[in-house]
């Protein structure tokens, strides 16, 4: 059975019940049990890989040998579900894990299978997955992107005024109906940051400056994925597109920059990563990227400034992020001119300005903080180890970043 898009947005939500219907209803859902990033539906809820085989490992007996050394009331999350199996287990019933008695446990259907067996809402084909901000095809994701890239809408005529019946045998034969189409089910690009700002809204409420702006930061975070985006996995795909620190360039163009953003995310783990909203990550990162830096899209990128946020933005320690910092203004050199410090200032200091008005982080104040790293020098020579302990001094001006990582911190118990 393959579920088309007038079936499902016409189906009550409260009557959603079989897997299609659950994992549109729920796609960017976490696990149930601990919080991890979901991969599918298991045993009747919504769950990691790690705790759909924990569950079912426990109801072959294994549960009879769990006990619980507090009260049995554990919290249980993604960095201490190991620590409690009893409450883990009690955690998996409560959500309503089950296998009916008799039944052969099966392996979960892959979420690209799942999608399969779901028609593309612009063609009926096949879909491949959420493109764009809907579920459709290769064929479909394809062309819209084109289109929005050529800026092509504008030229589409349709000969049949506009009521061409758009499927699989016909969606080549009008551009015009494909794409109005396309913008009926939900496609869309350029309008994603809003998203942020929807969430972002009753943040603004946070007397601090720099706890406010880190509360707004870990949600885009959060949403584009870059919580499971290391030091290695950056330095990896950087250096894999020859963009390795002391590259002579400094642009990158911005099919360059997609390339250098799909081999991230092709670097992050499947438990973590949803590969049918790859797509439209990467769009939204795109273009906030050009909202930030404030350039045009399809306009090439200053690669200091491009892998210099996605520093900031990833999941990398504090002081990686510092060296990266460094090391990219830097390179082949040793040590940083006063110029170059600005310049790192300025775009670091375009994440907080892009989201929050806060004077303590106004570029004016920049020459300050040049100075303020210089004054930390015997012979005003800034080098790698000396701008690191300056940072680890947590300057008022960028304030911000070490608060996000006591933010993340808080959340997840690691080290910053």
């Amino acid at each position: 059975m393959i579920c088309s898009y007038t079936d499902i947005t016409h189906e009550s939500r409260s009557e959603l019940t079989d897997p299609l219907s659950i994992l549109l209803e729920a796609r960017f859902e976490p696990c149930q049990v601990c919080g991890e990033q979901s991969s599918g539906l298991h045993c009747g809820a919504i769950t990691c890989e790690a705790c759909k085989k924990f569950f079912l490992r426990s109801i072959n007996g294994e549960d009879q040998k769990y006990k619980c050394v507090r009260n049995k009331d554990c919290i249980i999350t993604r960095n201490n579900r190991t620590q409690c199996q009893y409450c883990r287990f009690q955690k998996c019933k409560t959500i309503g894990m089950t296998v009916k008695e008799g039944a052969e446990i099966q392996q979960t259907p892959r979420v690209a299978d799942i999608f399969a067996q779901i028609s593309c809402y612009v063609c009926q084909a096949p879909s491949s997955g959420i493109h764009f901000g809907a579920i459709t095809c290769e064929g479909c994701k394809g062309f819209f992107r084109r289109s929005i890239k050529e800026r092509a809408p504008s030229r589409y005529k349709c000969m049949d005024n506009g009521t061409c019946e758009i499927n699989v045998a016909t969606r080549n034969a009008c551009r015009y109906c494909r794409f109005q189409r396309c913008i009926k089910v939900g496609s869309r690009i350029g309008r994603q940051s809003n998203l942020f700002k929807h969430h972002m809204q009753p943040l603004s409420a946070i007397k601090f400056a720099a706890y406010r702006v880190a509360c707004k930061l870990r949600i885009l975070q959060k949403y584009l994925k870059l919580t499971y985006v290391d030091y290695n996995i950056l330095v990896r795909a950087f250096n894999t597109h020859q963009l390795h620190f002391g590259v002579e360039t400094s642009i990158i163009t911005y099919e360059n920059a997609r390339k250098v953003l799909t081999a991230i995310y092709q670097l992050i783990s499947s438990y973590h990563f949803n590969e049918s909203t790859m797509d439209e990550v990467i769009d939204t990162l795109l273009r906030l990227l050009c909202e930030i830096l404030h350039i045009k899209i399809d306009e090439d990128f200053d690669l200091n400034a491009f892998k210099i946020i996605l520093f900031a933005l990833s999941n990398a320690k504090l002081p990686e992020k510092y060296r990266c910092f460094f090391r990219q203004i830097t390179s082949p050199n040793v040590i940083a001119s006063q110029g170059k410090l600005n310049e790192l200032f300025e775009i670091l200091l375009k994440l907080p300005n892009h989201f929050d008005n806060v004077d303590s982080f106004h570029p004016d104040n920049i020459p300050g903080c040049v100075q303020s790293c210089l004054d930390h020098t015997h012979d005003g020579i800034i080098r790698e180890d000396i701008f690191v302990n300056w940072m680890g001094r947590e300057p008022q001006t960028l304030v911000w970043l070490p608060t996000l990582h006591r933010l993340i911190a808080t959340e997840t118990g690691a080290f910053i």
